[in-house]
């Protein structure tokens, strides 16, 4: 099930980026976050599709994550996509410095709503960037399609164990008078392409709008023919072309992806087709705003490990928690 954009709210809330008096070039290493990798293991919390607004008990639903964070221990929070529909800034500043008071790590990539409101992205910018938390890269001015473009080294003994990707995969592709989803763009692919080039690396990626190859091995998976858990309960709403990014991630050393979007999807299934696996993941949607089934609320849990270079689907795990309790 996915709403119309016009069920949601007017357009008269897509706001525009803010436009650059001059675009610039920046170095790869001025989009890199260094992290230690302090323990045996590093436990990743990813939230997706939280949807705070006017018309949302944002208070009811944050403490809902609180609860998430309190129970999970997390070693950093990756947030993928639409955090806000038709919010305001009071609801930007309130959930920003929600997520410090978490005293966690946190990364922060858009989905297609997280514009849709009273602010824009320069907005989100400024108030992400004054978290103390935050790991969090983004250059308005900067070449690249897209916010958020950056990467986070997980380090250990001077070496980098992992690369965490986090991506923009943009919003809306509008066509005459209806649109469809958009893609991760060709120069962000090749944006991340040199910088594994550069250091090669075992990488994952984060962004909120799945790929075409989501529903089709979904679909194998259903049929025993490729390994997978979880459960998908709607259609995939991918972007509107495949750009072979899925290869062109696979290329960059990334091998699995994790991504929202699709509320009520939770499934982790193995693409097959490259010589070595790829992990398709769906987050949980951590919240119960605009829809959702009451049974699959929470957060996904990706524990890595420092002496097992890799991902399997043992090392993901779905998390659902009971509104009521």
């Amino acid at each position: 099930m996915k709403y119309k954009l016009k069920q949601l709210l007017s357009a008269a809330f897509i706001l525009p980026l803010v436009a650059c008096s001059s675009v610039k070039t920046y170095a790869l290493e001025d989009y890199e976050i260094n992290m230690d990798f302090k323990n045996d293991s590093f436990k990743i919390m990813q939230l997706t599709d939280i949807h705070l607004g006017v018309e949302i008990d944002n208070v009811k639903e944050m403490n809902q994550i609180k609860k998430y964070v309190d129970n999970n221990n997390p070693d950093l929070i990756i947030i993928t996509g639409d955090s806000f529909l038709d919010a305001n800034k009071s609801i930007v500043k309130y959930f920003f410095s929600m997520f410090d008071s978490f005293e966690v790590p946190f990364a922060f990539t858009y989905g297609n709503h997280d514009l849709q409101g009273t602010y824009n992205s320069e907005f989100i910018h400024e108030t992400i960037s004054k978290c103390k938390y935050a790991k969090y890269v983004d250059y308005p001015d900067d070449n690249l399609f897209g916010r958020t473009n950056y990467y986070i080294n997980l380090n250990k003994n001077n070496n980098t164990l992992y690369r965490l990707y986090i991506i923009d995969s943009n919003s809306y592709k509008f066509q005459t008078i209806d649109y469809s989803y958009d893609i991760i763009h060709d120069d962000q692919l090749e944006h991340i392409k040199k910088i594994n080039a550069k250091n090669p690396c075992f990488g994952l990626s984060f962004f909120h709008i799945p790929l075409v190859e989501y529903q089709e091995t979904y679909d194998r998976y259903i049929k025993g023919e490729v390994s997978g858990q979880g459960e998908n309960r709607e259609q995939s709403w991918p972007g509107y072309v495949n750009n072979d990014a899925l290869k062109k991630l696979y290329e960059a050393n990334i091998r699995a992806s994790f991504v929202g979007h699709d509320h009520i999807n939770y499934s982790d299934v193995v693409y097959d087709k490259f010589d070595e696996d790829f992990i398709l993941s769906y987050g949980v949607k951590a919240t119960t705003a605009i829809y959702s089934d009451d049974d699959i609320i929470g957060c996904k849990m990706i524990t890595l490990s420092s002496s097992n270079i890799g991902i399997s689907l043992s090392n993901i795990e779905a998390k659902f928690y009971d509104y009521s309790v």
